[in-house]
């Protein structure tokens, strides 16, 4: 089963948005919570790296929202 690593402002509408796109996504999990957008992208990557996953490319949002880190399989 493949996983995915991300960023997002808004854990409750990107895993809808994902939903959408892998209707079979199971274990999300929010990962990390980051004060900048620059920190959440680099646990972002660690993270899929150390799990194997497809890390996001990135994601919109101003720098200084509160940044999570997730994390699903599908």
């Amino acid at each position: 089963m493949a996983c995915r690593v991300g960023i997002t402002t808004d854990p409750g509408t990107r895993r809808k948005e994902w939903e959408t796109a892998h209707p079979n996504l199971t274990d999300w999990r929010i990962l990390a919570e980051r004060p900048t957008k620059t920190e959440a992208q680099r646990a972002g990557e660690t993270e899929a790296l150390r799990a194997g996953c497809v890390a996001e490319a990135g994601a919109y949002g101003p720098e200084s929202a509160r940044w999570f880190v997730y994390y699903f399989r599908y």
